[in-house]
């Protein structure tokens, strides 16, 4: 454990859990939970935990990845609704899932927690999350870890055998499933990234304003350029104009955006369901091609394409308009030529389909990385706009599209 994580792990609460005054921020001597967060007393190690690491090297982003730390660490998140399933792949949904588990812990935890995307042996992510599932906030796999598969203590070293921590596992899960623990928190099983707590908590460990320290698995120093670079936490990019250079510039960055119950997704007067489906299907075949390509649900590209050509054809003016050069944004995509140069296209390439179509798909596999929680409405109103930080109308069209597949019927 490097000196970072040593002196980031806040102290036990004083005075028997009760919240003290002052901030609340972990490495600023404060206790990291109040009454009805994370305890920081109690568990095999005193403060909470199991007293020991599930894991033999650092997981997450630019980080080690060993296959075995990678299942103790998806088999945690798939077991909180943060994964599909376990996996031994340390690849973008395991990587997201890092970062989403990070997100509901410091939420857990009163906003002390980076979002870094990293977690460490005896890193405050891997403790916080210990701390979580001795509280009954977080659940331990189903299975349990396997303690022999990694017996290391807080001493460094395996001061107890594998049969002793084995029992010790077994004992906590049968207290953790027991009918004493608390109730599951209001967050739900599955966490709701659009939520405005958890995006707020998110902007805080990027913000300059934040007069807190942060706890992070991140290391403090690295004379590596390239582990420097890795070093750093998505920001949150909001404007327009500085989320279209992370686009093309393919940066990491996170696009905050929220659900919005008030979007319209119903026919506008002048949308044309035909002319939408008669798109998709005469670009079908170069759709299914480049998603699969760039790892994108065909469906998606579908429904913007088709949202695109019902919403945009202008009562065939907007053809017209191309043909005479006088048109900004070039059909079946609805690609603006002169925004996205940086991609590599221009006024006239822009107007051949293929080419087309394969910057729309790039646009969107973009667009979906850098969203928390992607959904076809949130990913298709930053489509519509760069800056949109509320899934607008044309965002919940593009999600009802998606969900009913016109063009299939």
């Amino acid at each position: 454990m490097g000196e970072f994580e040593r002196v980031s792990l806040p102290p036990p609460p004083r005075g028997g859990g009760a919240e003290t005054s002052g901030s609340n921020d972990a490495g600023d001597g404060g206790s990291l939970a109040g009454p009805d967060g994370l305890p920081g007393v109690g568990g095999t190690d005193g403060f909470g935990g199991f007293g020991r690491s599930f894991l033999t090297d650092a997981v997450g982003r630019g980080q080690t990845n060993r296959p075995e730390d990678v299942f103790q660490a998806s088999s945690f998140l798939a077991a909180n609704s943060l994964l599909p399933a376990p996996t031994r792949d340390a690849d973008e949904s395991f990587l997201r899932g890092i970062e989403q588990g990070q997100v509901r812990l410091s939420g857990l935890a009163d906003g002390g927690l980076f979002v870094d995307g990293i977690a460490k042996p005896w890193g405050p992510t891997e403790m916080l999350s210990q701390r979580a599932v001795t509280s009954g906030k977080m659940k331990m796999p189903a299975s349990g870890p396997d303690p022999a598969s990694n017996p290391v203590t807080a001493a460094g070293t395996s001061d107890r055998s594998p049969a002793q921590q084995a029992e010790t596992t077994r004992t906590l899960q049968a207290t953790i499933g027991s009918g004493n623990r608390p109730s599951e928190p209001s967050i739900g099983a599955r966490i709701d990234l659009s939520a405005d707590a958890p995006q707020e908590m998110l902007a805080r460990g990027t913000s300059q304003k934040n007069k807190g320290t942060l706890v992070s698995d991140r290391p403090l120093h690295t004379n590596n350029p390239a582990s420097k670079r890795e070093a750093t936490a998505r920001p949150i990019v909001n404007m327009a104009n500085e989320r279209i250079d992370v686009i093309i510039t393919n940066k990491p960055a996170i696009f905050k955006v929220r659900d919005n119950p008030k979007a319209d997704g119903s026919d506008p007067w002048y949308a044309s369901p035909s002319v939408g489906k008669t798109s998709v299907l005469n670009y079908e075949e170069l759709l299914n091609k480049e998603a699969r390509k760039q790892g994108v649900d065909p469906d998606l590209a579908k429904a913007i394409i088709f949202a695109e050509n019902a919403r945009g054809h202008y009562f065939g003016l907007a053809k017209t308009a191309e043909g005479l050069g006088a048109a900004k944004t070039i059909l079946p995509m609805n690609i603006n030529p002169r925004i996205w140069a940086g991609l590599g296209i221009d006024a006239i390439s822009t107007h051949d389909p293929a080419t087309n179509i394969r910057v729309g798909v790039t646009l969107i596999k973009r667009i979906s990385d850098r969203i928390v929680d992607p959904t076809p409405a949130k990913i298709a109103s930053v489509w519509n706009f760069a800056g949109r930080e509320n899934v607008n109308d044309f965002g919940a069209y593009v999600g009802r599209i998606y969900r009913e597949k016109p063009w299939a019927k």
